[in-house]
């Protein structure tokens, strides 16, 4: 295979103009570039010449993918955490499940939201960021881990 600094100073001009036109940003594009050709140097003796540049094209193309949703994702997470608390009241005496010992951080803070607060499963995914399927997941093995409430009963 040639060497890296040839295959660079050949297939940089077309990544960039391609980068360019995922990004829409110079700033960006850079970036991308800067991500697949560094990614190319780590696996250079495996990658073939004959998928050049169409490999490159394909770790750009998920670098910007990933940019653009962390970008759109920015203002809602910002705007969540300017939105107002739960709550203005301070917060109900837990039960005594949730101080159990084998509780993971994540099911603790699903038990608490959902059967403390009364915060349904989709509000709860959306704040925490996780999907439902999973916070009904961490619910259900917190519920098996530390005697909580199997079904949805009102708390005394």
């Amino acid at each position: 295979m040639e060497e890296f600094d040839q295959v660079y100073r050949r297939h940089f001009p077309g990544v960039f103009r391609f980068a360019e036109a995922q990004a829409g940003r110079r700033d960006v594009a850079e970036n991308l570039v800067t991500r697949a050709f560094q990614d190319l140097h780590r696996y250079f003796e495996w990658v073939p010449a004959a998928r050049l540049p169409g490999w490159l094209f394909d770790i750009v193309s998920s670098a910007a993918r990933e940019f653009w949703q962390k970008e759109l994702a920015a203002p809602h997470h910002a705007q969540w955490l300017e939105g107002p608390a739960l709550s203005p009241q301070a917060a109900p005496p837990g039960p005594a499940w949730l101080t159990h010992p084998e509780l993971t951080s994540a099911e603790r803070a699903c038990l608490e939201l959902h059967y403390v607060w009364d915060v349904p499963v989709p509000e709860i995914a959306l704040r925490l960021g996780l999907g439902s399927q999973e916070v009904d997941a961490r619910i259900d093995s917190g519920v098996a881990r530390g005697d909580a409430p199997a079904v949805d009963l009102p708390l005394d």
